[in-house]
């Protein structure tokens, strides 16, 4: 049976080998597509290294069976830097959804953006 959250993970694997700095990342059948960047961004008091997604759309047939959710958890997973940044969801229940899931929110974004530190060396207090 087809998978394509671990099919759009060979793209987004070999985007973060990449010198290139953003582009879409999709599985073969298109049925789902994500606009990444590896970003710096100032989140709540740090500069920050990111996986960004920046866009993700599923397509309409499939949309609310956890794909969306699987590529982000999967992107957030792989990703190498030290956080994974969901910008200006504008998607309630998503946003909902991460939050639940343990998603940070980003102070003062508007729309609301989530972020997810890594294990790895996210900044603290005593490192800045």
């Amino acid at each position: 049976m087809y998978d394509p959250i671990t099919n759009i993970m060979v793209d987004v694997t070999r985007f973060l080998t990449e010198p290139v700095r953003n582009r879409y990342v999709s599985d073969e059948l298109g049925v789902c597509t994500v606009y990444t960047r590896k970003g710096t961004h100032y989140i709540n008091g740090h500069m920050t290294r990111t996986l960004d997604v920046a866009n993700i759309s599923v397509e309409g047939g499939l949309r609310g069976n956890g794909i969306g959710m699987g590529v982000i958890n999967s992107m957030h997973a792989a990703n190498p830097y030290q956080a994974t940044y969901v910008e200006s969801l504008l998607n309630e229940g998503l946003h909902q959804r991460l939050l639940d899931d343990g998603w940070m929110p980003v102070a003062e974004s508007y729309p609301p953006s989530v972020f997810k530190p890594t294990d790895n060396k996210w900044p603290t207090r005593s490192s800045t």
